[in-house]
């Protein structure tokens, strides 16, 4: 079992300015149900040498291999950041239609994109990189933007002891106030193992509607209005998670992304528990626990979802758990408070006689 790193510790002293600390830090926000992201701290990185893809429509496709990392970010007033990766994404997939792919890339021009060239679907979902993501995720049909997804779910093989306040953030990309509902539960158990995902215990299902993302956010730092990304969808038709030869890159059009964070405490699970991942899955699908397991199961998971209820698009920043600062933090505000309380008792001293 993997473990995160530990919460902050309990103040125990008497010390008045101890005291102090530990009710401010007992008076900060606690988000009782899933929250909106208001803000985002960036970093670009170029990660390495422009590569190229052969494909159709153009027939080559330059890609800058550029990455913009999400650091931290801001939920209910909290600020969070990344303590944790998971260590597979699996992608499920109906049998019903084409198993195409749909991603969507910042865009340059109708050759050149900006992000980070990927061989497989499920590699770009699980990367922290907010120039790209999927595209229409969930929609079932014939159509190249159509990929008859299911399910994706974000693993721990070994599993990881989590706290209640920490959680995972779903970023959209949308028009504002216009993002897209998705269906979201913890993996509890793995039961038989990987190789056996219908032996997969789930626990609470969590439904995100459009109230339940932020307003769309400043990607670049600026401190200014929401930026837009200039984006490029690129098509990969029938060759299911293998993104080697896109088939068609000519839509494009620019929208903002928008964030909402889950907390553990808001799927039911307690500080100290372990668990094994958590899934993604359109708003269509029959929400209780128990029938979560087989995604092959029309009657649970339409094969019929439309763009309604399945067309989000995801952000590659998944498999991710954030957590609130590390215990240092808290022990620089105790000092801090401390040096302050003293300043604070000299100041009411009566000045020594000379």
């Amino acid at each position: 079992m993997t473990s995160l790193p530990l919460s902050p510790p309990t103040l125990r002293h008497s010390c008045p300015a101890l005291l102090l600390a530990a009710a401010l830090v007992s008076a900060l926000p606690l988000v009782r149900a899933q929250v909106t992201i208001t803000a985002v701290n960036t970093t670009t990185n170029t990660t390495a040498p422009s590569t190229t893809e052969t494909g159709t429509n153009p027939g080559t496709l330059t890609y800058q291999n550029d990455i913009r990392n999400i650091n931290t970010f801001t939920a209910g007033g909290t600020n969070y950041y990344i303590a944790g990766s998971a260590t597979d994404a699996f992608v499920r997939r109906n049998a019903v239609n084409s198993n195409n792919s749909s991603l969507w890339v910042a865009d340059v021009n109708a050759t050149t994109v900006v992000g980070t060239d990927k061989d497989t679907y499920s590699s770009v979902l699980r990367d922290n990189n907010i120039f790209q993501g999927s595209d229409n995720v969930f929609v079932n049909g014939t159509t190249a933007s159509q990929g008859n997804i299911e399910r994706v779910d974000f693993v721990w093989n070994s599993g990881i002891a989590v706290q209640a306040s920490d959680g995972f953030a779903i970023f959209d990309r949308g028009a504002a106030a216009a993002h897209d509902a998705v269906q979201v539960a913890v993996i509890t158990s793995l039961g038989s193992g990987l190789a056996s995902p219908l032996t997969w215990g789930f626990g609470t299902v969590l439904e995100l509607s459009a109230a339940s993302y932020g307003a769309n956010l400043d990607l670049d730092n600026s401190g200014g209005a929401a930026d837009t990304i200039a984006y490029r969808l690129l098509r990969f038709g029938g060759t299911g998670d293998t993104l080697t030869a896109h088939t068609d890159a000519t839509a494009t059009g620019s929208q903002g992304l928008a964030g909402s964070f889950i907390r553990f405490s808001d799927l039911g699970i307690t500080s100290g528990t372990t668990i094994y991942g958590y899934a993604i899955m359109g708003s269509d699908v029959t929400n209780t626990s128990a029938s979560l397991a087989d995604w092959s199961t029309a009657a649970f998971y339409p094969t019929n979802t439309a763009d309604a209820t399945g067309g989000i698009d995801l952000a590659s920043f998944n498999g991710q758990i954030s957590r609130v600062p590390e215990p240092a933090t808290y022990g620089a505000l105790v000092i801090g408070l401390s040096v302050a309380l003293v300043g604070w008792r000299r100041s009411r001293r009566p000045a020594a006689l000379s």
